[in-house]
């Protein structure tokens, strides 16, 4: 049995080729997680796994590179503060999963989520969707 329940409202990234850098979407929409506030106004701490399904991964030039980050921002729009807390390299299709907290330095944590693709390359192109998994541990 699967140990990671997805819900709608935790997919980052529905399937789709991502051929330049961009943060995920869901039906064509960024898509933007709000982990909340706890009772002293200040973001909670989250703990959870994204899970990345990935496919299509071009190599045809011998130069293109794939890297998924999930980012945490104190504003919605992620227009500033954005903090990368967590990435991996991808090399081969596959399942990855990439456990994750909310925090970066010194502790601070962050309000909301995304996931962030970074391609690279002569002919990147990359078909990946993915979704977070809260963390029971």
């Amino acid at each position: 049995m699967d140990r990671f329940v997805c819900d709608k409202e935790l997919q980052l990234k529905d399937s789709g080729a991502v051929t330049a850098p961009a943060a995920g979407t869901v039906d064509g929409v960024d898509k933007v997680i709000d982990l909340g506030v706890g009772p002293e106004g200040s973001a909670v701490d989250f703990r959870g796994d994204l899970v990345i399904a990935a496919a299509a991964l071009n190599f045809n030039d011998g130069n293109e590179s794939y890297t998924i980050t999930v980012q945490c921002a104190d504003v919605a729009d992620f227009s500033t503060g954005v903090a990368n807390v967590t990435g991996v390299s991808l090399f081969l299709d596959g399942r990855y999963v990439l456990p994750f907290r909310n925090e970066g330095r010194n502790g601070r944590k962050y309000r909301y989520l995304r996931v962030f693709a970074i391609v690279a390359g002569t002919t990147p192109s990359i078909d990946y969707s993915c979704y977070v998994s809260k963390s029971h541990s």
